[in-house]
């Protein structure tokens, strides 16, 4: 395959004929140019050029080259341009778990396509082990999720703490308790594989063998519609994510004693995978948006 540099030395040849000029323009010796025209003849397996005296004068097959190859070579070099000149420019792929993906990207990502116009997003929402899973496959760049993972494919970025409170709408909750005076309650948790669930029952046990589940569900939001429609129920959810409910006092704080439910959100991205300056840049604006909001 031909190379870029010798169809730019073959434009400049067809248009100037002389390769003295052209070689003073790229600091070449004639010899050079020569051999790379010759290179470029031989991978089309056509003659392009006539010698006549001292000029390169270019023949019919190399008129018609001329013709199809210039404006694609002014295209890929004005795409050559773009990514040098300015690196945030382009596609990002970022998977995320549920609660990131409706409590914290839809802001990150409006500031973010704010600031970098030239940018588009591709979000996937999962739970945190189908992200991983996406990660580690290489089909998505980066992956914002609340926990720890454990995989040597993975490399994982803490950029801030996330907190999961246990709450119900029933206000007379609204105290401390031991969990297993609790146990018995109607709780709604996630699905399996979630990691809101995982750090809630990691932290109870072996109470947690004992808890009455009652629903398991995929979606933060049902588990609220349904706490709000019945005191019944309690559950464990991250504060960020009740946030209003707490504000407005329709849900209330009940609080374990003797436990906190802490974990991180976390960054994660391929070991494999080169950062992009576009990939850093993204890095940096969740990172400086995470300090500016109080959880």
């Amino acid at each position: 395959m031909f190379s870029l540099r010798q169809i730019e030395l073959f434009i400049a040849v067809s248009h100037s004929r002389t390769l003295i000029e052209v070689a003073n323009q790229f600091k070449m010796s004639q010899s050079a140019i020569s051999m790379a025209l010759k290179e470029l003849e031989n991978h089309l397996d056509e003659k392009l050029f006539e010698r006549i005296g001292k000029k390169l004068v270019l023949n019919e097959r190399g008129r018609h080259f001329l013709k199809k190859v210039h404006p694609l070579f002014i295209e890929l070099k004005d795409l050559h341009q773009k990514f040098t000149q300015n690196h945030f420019h382009g596609e990002l792929h970022i998977g995320a778990s549920l609660t990131t993906a409706h409590y914290l990207m839809p802001q990150l990502m409006t500031g973010y396509m704010k600031k970098r116009k030239e940018v588009s997003i591709h979000l996937k929402m999962a739970n945190t082990e189908e992200i991983l899973a996406l990660v580690e496959n290489g089909e998505i760049d980066l992956g914002l999720i609340e926990g720890s993972v454990h995989s040597s494919a993975i490399i994982q970025k803490v950029i801030a703490p996330d907190e999961l409170i246990v709450v119900s709408a029933d206000r007379h909750l609204d105290g401390a308790y031991f969990i297993d005076m609790l146990a018995h309650k109607n709780w709604i948790l996630r699905e399996k594989g979630s990691g809101t669930r995982s750090v809630f029952l990691d932290q109870i046990a072996p109470v947690d063998k004992e808890l009455n589940i009652a629903l398991e569900l995929e979606q933060t939001e049902a588990i609220k519609k349904f706490l709000l429609l019945d005191k019944e129920y309690i559950s464990c959810l991250p504060k960020v994510s009740v946030l209003a409910e707490l504000h407005e006092e329709k849900l209330f704080h009940v609080i374990i004693k003797n436990h906190t439910f802490m974990r991180d959100f976390s960054l994660i991205m391929n070991k494999k995978r080169t950062p992009t300056l576009l990939m850093e840049d993204f890095h940096k604006h969740i990172t400086d948006y995470m300090k500016s909001i109080k959880i």
